[in-house]
């Protein structure tokens, strides 16, 4: 038989890796003690500031998220224009709570950095996948899944961790089983600078406020 070659075209970019970065104790105490948003049942506790990287100094994450940032917008979107950080956070998953589907608005993509994950997944989710929405039609799929036909993706992630999806992706975490806090540091991006061009009649220029 012939070699074939199956193209995932126009595909989401999803970006996972592992980094060196382990936060050492006296950081992750710092991360552990910052503000909390409430304490909702069954869910993850988001922190009072959505400006992380702003109201505390954890320079050298910052860093990181910058470089892989650089990363993804130069060798995965393959993209000239600027992105530039609108908001940071963190997200603390105690033993039994998960966080729920979701989206994020207003953002092109988000970072999001595995400070300590003992147990839980991330999930891509979405209503149906291409094929379906393409078609809108209800197929008859075999057991297994694959990347085509699937309409959940799970994504093993652990300490160290970072992982940069699309603003429109929806996504969730599975419950979390360790007797310790998982938590995550997140960061969203959107344009910023000029866009477009003027023989297109599309040129403008963004500026980010705050």
């Amino acid at each position: 038989m012939n070699q074939n070659s199956i193209i995932p075209l126009f595909s989401t970019p999803l970006y996972h890796t592992h980094t060196d970065y382990i936060m050492d104790t006296k950081e992750f105490d710092r991360l552990s003690k910052i503000e909390w948003y409430g304490d909702p049942k069954d869910v993850s506790v988001v922190s009072n500031s959505q400006r992380f990287f702003d109201d505390y100094e954890f320079d050298t994450l910052k860093s990181i998220f910058t470089k892989h940032k650089d990363f993804y917008v130069d060798e995965v979107l393959g993209m000239k224009n600027g992105f530039d950080m609108t908001q940071s956070w963190v997200a603390k998953t105690s033993k039994g709570k998960s966080h729920p589907p979701h989206d994020h608005k207003n953002n092109i993509f988000s970072i999001v950095y595995y400070a300590r994950c003992e147990s839980g997944d991330l999930v891509i989710t979405t209503r149906d996948n291409f094929i379906g929405q393409k078609w809108n039609l209800d197929f008859n799929y075999k057991t297994i899944r694959n990347i085509f036909n699937c309409t959940s993706y799970t994504c093993k992630v652990k300490t160290g961790d970072i992982v940069i999806l699309p603003g429109h992706v929806e996504h969730m975490t599975t419950p979390n089983e360790s007797d310790f806090d998982r938590y995550i540091v997140g960061a969203n991006y959107f344009i910023s600078g000029p866009i477009g061009e003027e023989k297109k009649v599309t040129k403008m220029n963004v500026k980010l406020n705050g």
